[in-house]
């Protein structure tokens, strides 16, 4: 007997245990997942889990659910992040920043930040701490510039400490003056700083009309699936054609993988990730796009990255679901999946009911969600609706499971997610 027909009838034994009545119970109904939509997230393999420390190992059992308003308006649509950039980056150490380091920019009052880079990222002490008194700007005339002469604004770390935004020790930040133009400048340090130490300069173009966008096509990625990235350059928003376009993912390790590029039906540029390198490691990785280009004289450099997860699924629901109904208005509705595992962890399955209003009209009733430990094999996960926490619904049948989602808690990982995964009575 091969491991899928064993498979088979492991999950058959399971689905009778689930829809086995007793004395204190209802008798459940078996209804079948549907079939997964576009954007859904299934595993389809699974794979053995890396060999890392547990985040959540908790054998605590919750269960929760809350009422929601039927006008919500929810979504149950992953949503990557979409970057919008005007900047660019660059590495440089510390002898070209004493010789006189080049940026470009393509319109007035440029925002510049400077921050070394440790060369311990665990012990950022002993970073140099620059000042902006310590900067010389010069600019295409060769004119030089101090910090009167040349900046609008400027900030340390230590000034800008409780702003939003963390910034790294010894950061600085300039913006130019507006009278300055745009153009080419060279940002040159007036103190000694040694040579293998690196810096991160960012140049933020905030009033330009150059733009580069980035969307990935999902926000997670399971081995063998494909991601894709779109990518546009805009002239105060004319799609421009880039002279050149590099794109590589950055890993939660730091190891890099060059991404390839192609033309896009409508003059964009699309990038597609394949990961199937199962050595690769699982977290959550960044998809990095450089663009330059020249319009009218001017050169364009453009960076942005967005993020998304790499998952090995090491567990996944099968298809099918028992529903108990409430014994009266106080009880509640329980909806038991099956669980294969080939790993054992702390596992989350959330979900939204939906019912049917007297127009036909689909309504958010309530969110559950339950965690709790589980051993590899077969195993069953409950959706706890309790419904004497509706105040009142006049909601009906045919009712629905939205945004079904299943995560690894003990190791942060999503492994099922579906828009619209059961429909019932």
């Amino acid at each position: 007997m091969d491991r899928s027909t064993t498979k088979v009838i492991l999950q058959g034994l399971l689905l009778n245990l689930i829809l086995l009545p007793t004395a204190n119970t209802l008798a459940q109904s078996a209804v079948d997942l549907l079939p997964l939509g576009t954007g859904d997230l299934a595993a389809e393999t699974q794979f053995a889990s890396p060999a890392k420390p547990l985040v959540n190992s908790s054998r605590e059992d919750v269960s929760v659910s809350w009422e929601l308003p039927r006008s919500a308006n929810l979504s149950n649509t992953s949503k990557p992040h979409a970057a919008l950039s005007r900047e660019y980056w660059l590495t440089a150490d510390g002898g070209q920043l004493q010789q006189g380091l080049r940026i470009r920019t393509t319109a007035p009052g440029a925002v510049i930040k400077i921050s070394p880079i440790p060369v311990n990222s665990v012990n950022s002490s002993g970073v140099p701490e620059l000042k902006p008194e310590q900067l010389i700007i010069v600019d295409s005339q060769g004119t030089q510039h101090t910090q009167s002469s040349a900046l609008f604004r400027s900030a340390t770390a230590a000034q800008i400490g409780n702003a939003p935004i963390t910034f790294p020790p010894g950061t600085v930040i300039l913006q130019l003056k507006e009278s300055l133009g745009h153009g080419e400048f060279r940002i040159r340090a007036g103190v000694g700083l040694n040579s293998r130490q690196l810096f991160s300069l960012h140049v933020l173009d905030k009033n330009s009309r150059f733009k580069l966008f980035l969307q990935a096509s999902d926000d997670t990625v399971f081995p063998g699936n494909e991601l894709t990235a779109r990518i546009t350059v805009t002239d105060n928003d004319t799609l421009q054609a880039p002279r050149s376009v590099q794109t590589h993912l950055l890993g939660p390790d730091g190891k890099q993988v060059t991404v390839n590029n192609t033309p896009g039906p409508d003059g964009s540029i699309e990038a597609l990730v394949r990961i199937d390198d199962q050595e690769l490691d699982t977290g959550l990785w960044e998809l990095h796009v450089i663009t330059t280009g020249v319009s009218k004289g001017l050169q364009v450099q453009r960076n942005a990255k967005t993020v998304f997860a790499y998952s090995r699924p090491n567990a996944a629901l099968i298809d099918r679901a028992g529903i108990t109904p409430p014994a009266n208005h106080n009880d509640s509705l329980r909806i038991s999946f099956g669980l294969d595992a080939i790993a054992a962890g702390r596992f989350e399955l959330r979900g939204t009911l939906f019912g049917t209003a007297s127009d036909g009209q689909k309504l958010p009733m309530m969110f559950a969600s339950s965690a709790g430990w589980r051993e590899a094999g077969q195993s069953t996960m409950t959706l706890k609706f309790d419904l004497d926490k509706l105040a009142g619904s006049r909601l009906r049948g045919p009712f629905e499971i939205r945004d079904l989602r299943l995560i690894d808690q003990s190791r942060m990982m999503l492994l099922h997610r579906q828009k619209v995964a059961l429909r019932f009575q």
